[in-house]
């Protein structure tokens, strides 16, 4: 999809919008489905081309100003590639599932994991917003990411309460 849309010029607005971007992200949840989330050699080594992959795009890349067309589509989603969702899907998953093993039990961090997750339609919703009006605003890299974080968790657990609220239907 990434040559598709490197040689028809797809305008980075509509790659945005249409996602393409993730297809790849369905052939690894078949993979979850099929063997589950295991640690060996394979998963090890991919997760950790994966992270160098993600270095490469979303630093050396763009520091350089490397054209990788036509095999990856020139984007401003540097790193939203897919050798890039190999760590994402298995190696991130593998280290957060060694943090909740240690940290589940305490109390406040599973209600907040629970509100994220109720809420997690509504971020996702607010952040596409907030990515896009944060290009009108300059500032810091780290202070950008951290708004962009705050913001859309907030509004988005706002918009989830309100969503309930508004479109509760009442058990008979």
């Amino acid at each position: 999809m990434e040559v598709l849309c490197s040689f028809i010029e797809l305008p980075g607005w509509l790659y945005r919008l249409l996602a393409i971007r993730y297809l790849f992200l369905i052939l690894l949840g078949w993979f979850w489905v099929k063997d589950g989330i295991t640690l060996n050699r394979k998963m090890v080594i991919l997760s950790m081309v994966s992270a160098l992959a993600i270095i490469y795009f979303e630093y050396v890349a763009v520091y350089f100003h490397i054209n990788n067309e036509p095999w990856f589509f020139n984007t401003a989603w540097t790193f939203h590639r897919w050798p890039c969702y190999y760590f994402c899907a298995n190696g991130l998953v593998y280290l957060l599932n060694i943090i909740w093993q240690r940290f589940h039990k305490t109390e406040w961090i599973n209600r907040c994991i629970k509100e994220l997750a109720k809420s997690s339609y509504e971020i996702f919703l607010v952040q596409m917003c907030v990515c896009y009006a944060r290009g009108f605003i300059h500032m810091p890299r780290v202070i950008s990411i951290l708004v962009v974080w705050i913001i859309s968790i907030v509004c988005g657990i706002v918009f989830n309460r309100i969503n309930n609220r508004i479109f509760r239907v009442k058990a008979k």
